[in-house]
């Protein structure tokens, strides 16, 4: 199913939304979690490939960006063929890292944010993981030699680099470079786990710069935060993983004891939840080994404060999680927390979605960043910002790309559904703050 069909469920009709879903290539990375074997020399860890993914996606309402989610999949497949090492651990892992969502409150149609990101993150579960591994750019490239001495490199005298092009024009046995054959295709079989993680921490804006101006954008404080996104992730639990086989639902919020944590389960649907983290159940592991290194994430910048000090090796979880908590980002009297799932999803993730119809996958890196920034990079302390970024966007697609953002229907059900509703906590026409309290609705 589609990206643009699961959207139409959750989206009142004729609210003339579009979707805007932008895909970097495959690319392959260093390993999200540091093997052991890299500091250790051991072969504890076998040797794997990791493949990083970005996706960006922007929802636009009567031609204004209002909601924005970026998340990164990383694929591990394991080279090991021992079979021994298969039974411990699949041949390859998921992992699902929500980064940012935000609006900016210039929506002119009510619509549910929470089932708009429910209903993405499904269509991310759906995807084949094989879709990631086809033409993946390696850490390294290996030319051939003939290749090598065609190559026009910046920093080569100009002289040289006019013989090169000369040449090229004047010898017909000279081709262009298959480019096909410096790409990986890497591909695996069998079951595969799926991991789902996130940091949940209240800003006035996260993926909108300037749109905390707006009277009408909807901030949460970090309890309110952290039970959005524990709903969220609680129906794709119930709903979408296999809970017979080895899940693993936590939620960690540093420096509160278990007791606190495990209230916030209460009204949770899957009854499992346990208070701590997916990364590892021995609190007296080293940080080093458990820790995966996400992108703009506190986690990851204390395990680089902790190579700074020379403490890597020294520091296991437990001192990890009592440390975090006493550094400035986390003593600003707010609520953050580690949410974190693992386990086998219950439908087969087949889904390969096709350029143009509903993802834009970029050709670099660098129009990957330069399309995002169109709508990331812009200042939405007033409408103007939203509608900017739409016509920036449109006219790129257009114009460089030969396409259009795709056109949401909506569904008639959810328009009756919302009329007669109470209003969502996001959908209050007042901000709501931990230093401004919430008035209670009349009845």
């Amino acid at each position: 199913m589609t990206l643009q069909s699961l959207l139409n469920n959750v989206l009142p009709k004729n609210g003339d939304f579009e979707i805007f879903h932008l895909q970097s290539n495959p690319c392959e990375i260093v390993p999200i979690i540091t093997p052991k074997s890299k500091i250790t020399g051991s072969k504890e860890n076998p040797d794997s490939r990791t493949v990083k993914t970005q996706h960006f996606i922007a929802l636009s309402c009567k031609k204004k960006f209002v909601y924005a989610l970026e998340i990164f999949v990383y694929i591990t497949v394991q080279n090991d063929t021992d079979k021994k090492y298969q039974k411990i651990q699949p041949p390859a892992e998921r992992l699902i890292f929500i980064s940012k969502a935000d609006t900016n409150g210039y929506s002119d149609v009510r619509f549910s944010t929470k089932d708009v990101t429910r209903v993405i993150l499904e269509y991310i579960l759906k995807i084949d993981p094989n879709y990631y591994l086809l033409r993946v750019k390696p850490l390294k490239r290996k030319y051939k030699k003939e290749d090598k001495k065609n190559f026009i490199i910046g920093k080569d005298k100009i002289q040289n680099n006019l013989k090169k092009l000369s040449k090229k024009a004047l010898d017909n046995t000279c081709h262009i470079l298959d480019q096909d054959i410096y790409f990986l295709n890497i591909s695996f079989a069998g079951k595969f786990i799926t991991k789902i993680c996130l940091f949940t921490r209240p800003a006035d804006q996260y993926l909108f710069p300037g749109s905390s101006s707006n009277r009408g954008k909807h901030i949460l404080n970090g309890m309110q935060l952290m039970k959005w996104w524990l709903h969220i992730i609680d129906n794709l639990v119930e709903e979408k993983f296999d809970r017979s086989n080895k899940l693993k639902a936590c939620l960690k919020i540093p420096g509160e004891d278990v007791l606190r944590v495990g209230k916030h389960f209460v009204g949770c649907r899957y009854r499992n939840w346990k208070s701590g983290d997916i990364f590892s159940d021995d609190l007296n592991s080293l940080a080093a080994f458990c820790i995966p290194l996400f992108p703009d994430d506190p986690k990851s910048r204390f395990l680089h404060q902790l190579v700074e000090e020379n403490r890597i090796l020294d520091t296991n979880l437990r001192t990890f999680w009592f440390e975090l908590q006493e550094r400035q980002e986390f003593k600003l009297s707010v609520l953050v927390s580690v949410i974190g799932v693992e386990g086998y999803t219950v439908e087969t993730s087949s889904y390969s979605p096709i350029q143009g119809e509903d993802v834009i996958v970029t050709s670099s890196l660098k129009q990957f960043h330069f399309l995002k920034n169109y709508i990331s990079a812009e200042e939405y302390d007033t409408e103007e910002g939203a509608i900017e970024s739409y016509f920036n966007v449109s006219k790129y697609l257009s114009s460089n790309l030969n396409m259009k953002l795709l056109k949401l229907v909506g569904s008639e059900k959810v328009l009756a559904r919302k009329q007669n509703s109470k209003v969502n906590l996001l959908e209050r026409g007042s901000v709501v703050t931990i230093l401004t309290p919430r008035k209670k609705h009349k009845q």
